[in-house]
């Protein structure tokens, strides 16, 4: 009896003592050294972007994000204007200019071909500026202030610095990623093929517009190339970005740069304006137009591209396919 009455007062201590070899194993396991994977969580996190779809918080808020596997997604780099009337637009037409940007800004992060948005900031006010919308999607953008006026040179430095061997779009603000672009292929940019884009008009409802459509069937070639794309495995030389360090929207400059990327950086310059399409969106008929020239002359007469001793092909892109 004396026996049993001790067994019976030791079985919740070995009950115990079992319940605390099992909760060790447990721990032990779960404890364990992973390996050593190479990949940060930075890379995961990156992975995880290009899945077929996700959400993703933003402000307190879970945006759906759907990706279009196919085709090749693309860093945009661009600059954010922030109009003024005292830039000769007046308030109203400031006012009008502003929101087509902001516009254009909104559908490119929400265009499934769109990886990130960098944008060459003029001064810090233009990031806060950028933020204060609550754009849609706006985890995309990188701000970078450059303190200036965007050049092409700022552009195609700023790609040869941080975009190496990625899919590359340089664009006109008032302008947005439309249709087509499933087919761009990475592999056609990286054999050294550049895309200088005609820009589109398409009709849209509210619109008050009605510009030409320069890349209409039927339509003449007549340039405007307002996107370029490319996927650079090499930096741009530095005399050629000094050659094109002009302003974006400044007459001429756009056969500059067809002209020096065929003949000095060795690429084949096309134009697939009817397969991949970017919307020009600018209904308000201002523009300033002191801008756009230096002392009355076109860029490309300045630097002598614009003459009869340069064959036309070297400086236009004319449509073609892929």
């Amino acid at each position: 009896m004396p026996t049993q009455l001790r067994l019976g007062r030791s079985m919740p201590l070995l009950y115990l003592l079992w319940i605390g070899i099992v909760l060790g194993l447990c721990y032990w396991i779960l404890h364990l050294s992973k390996p050593n994977t190479g990949v940060t969580c930075t890379k995961k996190l990156e992975d995880t972007l290009t899945a077929t779809s996700k959400s993703k918080e933003t402000g307190g808020r879970m945006e759906n994000v759907s990706i279009n596997e196919s085709g090749a997604r693309l860093h945009l780099v661009i600059q954010f204007p922030i109009f003024n009337p005292s830039l000769g637009l007046g308030e109203k037409g400031a006012k009008e200019r502003q929101e087509e940007v902001i516009f254009c800004l909104q559908r490119n992060l929400l265009s499934p071909h769109i990886h990130t948005i960098h944008i060459l900031c003029e001064d810090a006010h233009d990031v806060l500026f950028v933020k204060a919308l609550n754009l849609s999607m706006d985890w995309k953008l990188v701000f970078q202030i450059l303190g200036r006026r965007m050049t092409y040179k700022d552009a195609f430095q700023y790609a040869s610095r941080n975009l190496l061997g990625k899919n590359t779009i340089i664009m006109n603000s008032d302008n947005y990623i439309h249709e087509g672009f499933e087919h761009l292929d990475e592999n056609i940019l990286a054999d050294k093929t550049m895309y200088a884009l005609t820009r589109r008009e398409i009709a849209e409802e509210g619109r008050k517009c009605n510009y030409e459509d320069y890349c209409a069937v039927n339509y003449t070639y007549r340039g405007s190339h307002d996107a370029w794309v490319f996927r650079l495995m090499a930096p741009i030389a530095s005399d050629i970005l000094d050659k094109i360090n002009y302003p974006q929207n400044y007459m001429g400059i756009e056969q500059v740069l067809i002209f020096y990327f065929k003949t000095s950086e060795g690429f084949t310059v096309k134009n697939p304006c009817r397969i991949l399409k970017i919307v020009h969106r600018h209904c308000r008929n201002t523009r300033v137009k002191k801008d756009r020239y230096i002392n009355g002359r076109r860029v490309d007469v300045i630097l002598g591209i614009r003459s009869d001793k340069t064959p036309v092909e070297l400086c236009h892109a004319p449509f073609s396919g892929l």
